[in-house]
């Protein structure tokens, strides 16, 4: 893998920790919505 990275200088690579929830777009827009649920109440059924 080293030897082909080295061979492109065009391609970036960015070597991030195996779980970052701050780099993901997604885990905010989960965190809003459990938010704004959690907010709201419970449900009145008729």
């Amino acid at each position: 893998m080293r030897e082909l990275i080295e061979k492109r200088p065009w391609l970036a690579v960015y070597r991030f920790p195996t779980y970052t929830p701050d780099l993901n777009p997604a885990e905010g827009v989960w965190a809003h919505l459990k938010k704004s649920l959690g907010q709201s109440g419970p449900i009145q059924h008729r």
